[in-house]
Order: structure tokens, then sequence, then C-alpha cells
């Protein structure tokens, strides 16, 4: 009788041969299913450090911003309220006149906090508000918490009128106001071309007097963002230069540089607001 021992033994090395052929294939592929998730990882990372969108905020006081800048007007005098000055007293409330453009569109912002729940009023007398808010707030704020309030209307007609901050009735609290603005929306941005009060609300600091404003988007790809800037008076140079990031971290001095009308920043890694004085 043959023997078969070495039929078996070549048919055993050849199992193992496929046996060993799959485990390779095996990791072949794993191999590049694993190489293309990390591939496509790292562009996503790659995407990300190169791609993430901050915005930049500046408001330039007496100079004009290039490129998109708005020339905004506070329309109240004493908008800090730190004391009475620029206001008149009378009945419950505290007014001051402001003229007032027909059809225009007007925004109003204000802070306020009181230790008691009288009905507070904040409004300019003989305009049509959005909401009810352009009229009487009706508070329960007796912590002395600050809250804001905000609106927007259409002037009725070519008139001086009152801006009132007061109360429906005669009171025996204490509200505090700061932080007032009223701003002609349409003299700055121009007939329907004026901004959402939302958007100015979350994006629109208080400011006193005239100021130049711009918010831009900018995507974190290493350009720096060149901010340019025409002072009203041609022998004005910047006495003040604020800078700072949503978060309150600190900015690298070596980001930000000023050559003598434009503003560069570099390297932006947050939100950042600059507030620029010129005199």
């Amino acid at each position: 009788m043959k023997k078969k021992n070495g039929f078996i033994a070549t048919s055993l090395i050849y199992s193992f041969f496929l046996v060993f052929i799959a485990i390779i294939m095996a990791l072949i592929n794993s191999y590049v299913a694993n190489k293309t998730i990390l591939t496509r990882f790292n562009e996503t990372v790659m995407d990300n450090i190169n791609g993430n969108k901050y915005t930049i905020t500046v408001y330039s006081k007496n100079a004009a911003i290039k490129e998109g800048g708005r020339t905004l007007n506070n329309l109240i005098t004493n908008g800090s309220f730190i004391d009475t000055n620029g206001w008149s007293y009378r009945n419950y409330y505290y007014y001051q006149n402001v003229p007032l453009t027909a059809n225009h569109i007007y925004y109003y912002s204000i802070s306020y906090a009181q230790n008691h729940n009288t009905q507070l009023q904040t409004y300019v007398t003989n305009q049509t508000y959005t909401t009810n808010n352009g009229k009487t707030i009706y508070t329960n704020n007796t912590r002395g918490e600050y809250q804001n309030d905000y609106g927007w209307f259409k002037a009725s007609s070519n008139s001086t009128q009152e801006f009132r901050l007061g109360y429906s009735t005669s009171n025996h609290g204490t509200t505090n106001f700061t932080n007032i603005m009223l701003i002609d929306l349409t003299r700055s941005y121009g007939n329907n071309n004026e901004p959402n009060i939302e958007w100015l609300f979350n994006n629109l600091e208080w400011f006193d007097e005239t100021t130049n404003f711009v918010k831009k988007e900018w995507e974190s790809t290493g350009n720096d963002i060149e901010i340019n800037m025409v002072p009203y008076n041609k022998d004005s140079t910047i006495t003040k230069l604020e800078c700072k990031y949503d978060n309150n971290t600190a900015i690298a001095s070596d980001s930000i540089t000023q050559n003598e009308s434009k503003l560069i920043i570099k390297n932006l890694t947050n939100n950042m607001t600059c507030k620029i004085e010129w005199s």
C-alpha cells in the first residue's frame, strides 16, 4: 500500500499558507481602512485648525472705518446716566428732547435695575413701537440686577420729541439707568438697509456721541486682518487702543500693531473687540 504522508504534509503546508495569506490580506485591508479613517480625521483636524471662523468688532471714535464701517450717532446726551446732566425732570420721569426725521427707523436700548415693581416706561413720545416694550415694561425686578430693553420705531414726522425714562405712577423705590442709546438707523445704513434690531442688540455695545462701527467675520487661515481708518481731523493720532478677546484671555503683544491709520491684527484665536479713540 502506498504511503500518503507526503500528500498529507503538503496539504497541511498549503492550508497553513492559505491561512497565512488570509491573515495578511485581512491586516492589509484593516491597515488601508484605518489609514483612510486617519487621513480623513487629519483632514478634518486641519480644516478645523485652518478654517475656524472668528469675528472682530471695531469701534473707532473720531475716525471713519473703510470697507464696511458705519457712522453711528447716539442721540442721547449722557447716556451712561452717571448724573442728571443733559436730562430734565417732570412729574415721574426724566426726559430730553431728540430730533426725528419722518419715516426714518430708530433703534433704542437701555439697561436698568430697580428694587421695586413699579411699571417702568421707556419711550419717545408720539411714536408707534413694534412691541409694548416701547411704552411700558411690566417689571418684577426687586434684586437690583440689571436688565435690558430695546426696540425700534419709525418716526411719524419731522419733529422734536421727548425721550422719556420714568414710571406709570408715583413710586417709592429706586431705579438705576445706564447705557442708553437712540440711533437713527436709516441715516447710518440707508433706507431699506437698516439691520435687524436683535443683531444690533447682540453686537452693538453702548457708546456716547459718535462712533464708527464694523463687525467682520474672519477665517483663521493665517492671514492678517487690516482695519483702515480715516481720522476726522488729519492731524489726529490714536490716543486709546483697547482690544480684548470675548473670553477675556490675554492678547499677545505682537498680535496687534498700529501703523498710521491702519490697525493690523494677526493670529486671531478667538472673537475680539477693539475700541479706538482718535484725538
